[in-house]
Formats: C-alpha cells, structure tokens, sequence
C-alpha cells in the first residue's frame, strides 16, 4: 500500500530545492535523481520526478553528507532505523483541475483549486519501514504551498486544507 500526499500549487513553474528548504525550516531536505542517487542542484527548478530524502532538523544529521556518500541502501537502513524519512515526488507542471472533482468540493476549496497550476505528488510505500516517510511527505508539500501558495490534499482521507503562500 501507498501513501499519497499532494499539494496543488498556484505557480506553474517548478519550484526550487532551495526555496522548499527555505519554506521548511524545521526539516532537512535532500531531493536525489533517482537514476544516478545524486543530489539535485539546489538553485535549479525541480525535475518531473525525484526522490526525496529528509530529517527533522533536531536530528542533527548531516542529510546533505549521508546523501552525497551513502548508496540508496544504507539510506534505506537509516530510513528503517527511523531516522530518515524518503519519497518519491512527481510534479504536473501542466495541471487542470477536472471539472466534476471540483463541483465535489467545497466552493472555499473549488476556488483555490480551480486556481492551481501544477500538481506535487508525494508517495512513499506503507509497508517500507521508519516512521518519517509520511511527515517528510506533508513537509514537502506544506513547504511548497508556503512558498506559493496552494491546495494540500490527503487522498486517503478527502481531507483538503487551503494554505497561502508565506514569502
């Protein structure tokens, strides 16, 4: 089983790496190619698909070092150990709210909806281990609404909460 996370964003444009760390102050955040395990330029725009590695900032891990180091094995002890959470992300950058999802929301949430450009997906494997892969997710997404605003969906459970963006 999967668990899904999913942030509508009211920017079309990829976001970051930089500017969702920044937006997630309490999290250490790492995205990785998922070909090559290396680490994503942090000044350059989001690739459709990454991998995304991260710790509460409490933790004191060098996240950035682990990443750049360790092969997705040892990351996935970490991550079994509880003191790494990972997902994958994939962003729609071409997003259009289908028209009979919207006429079930709520009018607050169908506004902000029919308003998004791009979608951020967030998904990671129920059955994987560690207990930080499901707050990375909403981390991650909550970092992207932060920053331009959005719509923060669990599908798992039809929950949607509007954010506006923060900077």
């Amino acid at each position: 089983m999967s668990l899904d996370y999913t942030c509508y964003a009211l920017a079309k444009r990829p976001l970051t790496p930089q500017k969702l760390a920044k937006a997630s102050p309490d999290w250490c955040i790492e995205f990785v190619d998922p070909e090559n395990g290396k680490p994503l330029h942090k000044s350059r725009a989001l690739p459709s698909f990454c991998v995304v590695w991260g710790c509460p900032r409490f933790a004191r891990l060098d996240l950035a070092a682990l990443v750049r180091a360790a092969s997705g094995d040892s990351l996935r002890e970490l991550e079994r150990r509880s003191q790494l959470g990972s997902c994958a992300l994939e962003i729609e950058t071409d997003f259009v709210a289908n028209s009979e999802f919207l006429a079930e929301l709520p009018p607050r949430h169908r506004r902000v909806l029919a308003g998004a450009k791009s979608r951020y997906d967030t998904c990671s494997s129920a059955s994987r281990g560690g207990n930080l892969s499901w707050p990375l997710q909403a981390a991650v997404c909550r970092a992207v609404a932060l920053a331009v605003g959005g719509m923060l969906e669990e599908p798992q459970i039809g929950k949607f909460q509007a954010v506006s963006a923060k900077g």
